[in-house]
């Protein structure tokens, strides 16, 4: 397993209602705004934190049928009484939930924010707890135990500062698509798969970073960043693990733009792929 001075930083959605967004992560999820202008406002989890989420709100944006793109962007916590109070507080808000999977290395809710993005809410299980073989974590999906998860829960004041994009997952055209951005690009270990169906990879004996699954279908189109959804993701790195990638990118023939602090390129589904070296 490779290790790397690596973090998810956070995800750029086009959205059309306002209103109904604005609403579900500032008055329910009760993220911080910071208006970036008319159009445009970002998320943090708290008010001392980075931003996680940046939202551009366009009238005219089109719903795309069956594509690539983001399944869902996942919210990581430190403590399951974090988990068990904002499950109470969407509970108490009558907010639809998908439902939840105890994953044997973490314990999960799912749900949709109002224009379709999937979230997931969830805390690690300890590593030392996590079963490894071959070099692939062992998971699963097993019930919530959702009553004894509540027992836990205490008054929603929104998240604490610790709180970050764990993982993200992607609806894709082809498995080798993800491969190819997650192994040889960003040359991370593949630590799971569902088949042929979902790869998972990560950095750092981590469970998953990301992962990609063809449950739409193989060979779907491409999400158009026009459209509702993911613009853009950023991720940071070190000056070594930068230098890395920029190599992987070249020797793949891989289109991207590098002016030494920043690198662009498109992901493994349609949108961009932001890379900031931490070290410039």
């Amino acid at each position: 397993m490779k290790t790397t001075n690596f973090t998810i930083d956070k995800i750029h959605l086009r959205a059309q209602d306002e209103a109904k967004m604005r609403h579900f992560y500032e008055t329910i999820l009760r993220f911080i705004p910071r208006q970036l202008n008319a159009n445009t406002v970002e998320y943090a989890v708290s008010p001392f934190a980075e931003a996680v989420l940046q939202l551009t709100f366009d009238l005219e944006a089109e719903t795309e049928g069956r594509s690539a793109g983001l399944y869902h962007y996942a919210i990581l916590m430190q403590e399951r009484k974090t988990l068990a109070a904002v499950l109470q507080q969407l509970i108490d808000n009558n907010y639809p939930l998908i439902g939840g999977g105890d994953h044997l290395v973490s314990e999960a809710i799912y749900l949709e924010d109002p224009e379709g993005n999937g979230i997931e809410l969830y805390y690690d299980r300890p590593a030392t707890e996590w079963q490894w073989q071959n070099g692939e974590v062992l998971m699963d999906t097993l019930p919530v135990d959702i009553d004894e998860l509540l027992t836990h829960a205490y008054p929603w004041e929104g998240f604490p500062d610790s709180t970050h994009i764990g993982h993200l997952h992607f609806y894709g055209s082809n498995i080798s698509d993800g491969d190819q951005l997650f192994i040889n690009i960003l040359g991370m270990d593949m630590t799971a798969e569902m088949g042929a169906h979902a790869h998972f990879y990560s950095n750092n004996h981590y469970h998953h970073h990301f992962a990609l699954n063809t449950w739409k279908g193989s060979g779907i189109p491409l999400h158009n960043p026009a459209a509702k959804g993911l613009i853009a993701w950023q991720i940071s790195v070190n000056a070594d693990y930068f230098a890395l990638i920029a190599e992987n990118l070249i020797k793949n023939n891989r289109t991207h733009e590098n002016d030494g602090n920043t690198i662009k390129t498109r992901d493994a589904v349609g949108s961009e792929l932001i890379i900031k070296n931490t070290s410039a």
